[in-house]
């Protein structure tokens, strides 16, 4: 049996198609354009986009149907899947604030709210 864990930090993205859910940290972000709000610089994430999680979980279950497929003879020797956790946060570790600013950044807000 194979058995794997995935981990995240933060996840970038829309909020999720099904209710109910809660704003993330992005939307956060956002709804403070219209008012000052200190963002912590001493801990460090490494954000990772929903859509590149999708796509991993894609890809560990097409692996697991192809070692299942070449354990009936049907398909060539690929490398194994193993039981492991992964890490599926970005190579960029970012604080709070690198966050906000970018959020900013993209939606076009004045900095000056962000402490």
């Amino acid at each position: 049996t194979t058995v794997i864990g995935l981990r995240s930090s933060i996840l970038l993205g829309p909020l999720a198609p099904i209710a109910p859910c809660h704003p993330t940290f992005l939307h956060f972000c956002a709804s403070r354009h219209d008012r000052e709000t200190t963002f912590w610089t001493d801990e460090k994430r490494n954000v990772v986009f929903v859509g590149d999680v999708v796509q991993i979980i894609q890809r560990l279950l097409r692996m697991k149907q192809q070692q299942q497929q070449e354990g009936e003879g049907e398909q060539p020797p690929q490398p194994q899947l193993q039981s492991a956790i992964y890490n599926m946060g970005g190579p960029q570790s970012v604080s709070r604030l690198d966050m906000a600013r970018a959020v900013f950044r993209h939606l076009g807000y004045p900095p000056d709210g962000i402490l």
